[in-house]
């Protein structure tokens, strides 16, 4: 049996990782996949193995400065698109 890999290996390892947005579940190291959208919309992201049963939630009370900070980027990265004015 081998070692465990320690815990930051897993996000350099990973190929799926680097090309989409999300992350590993904390119970069962899926991917989540989770667009800026998704995270200025949903309030909770379920694991999409069908084993796993765990459900992120987001406080928006607890998350208020990191969401508006999303939506500030977000809004710059809508005016930087091809056809915006």
């Amino acid at each position: 049996m081998s070692a465990p890999r320690p815990r930051h290996a897993r996000y350099q390892t990973r190929s799926q990782d680097a090309q989409a947005a999300g992350m590993p579940c904390p119970s069962c190291d899926t991917f989540i996949p989770m667009t800026l959208q998704d995270l200025l919309s949903s309030r909770s992201f379920r694991c999409p193995n069908r084993d796993c049963t765990t459900r992120l939630r987001l406080d928006p009370r607890k998350s208020s400065s990191a969401l508006s900070a999303l939506r500030h980027f977000k809004q710059q990265l809508d005016e930087l698109q091809p056809g915006s004015s």
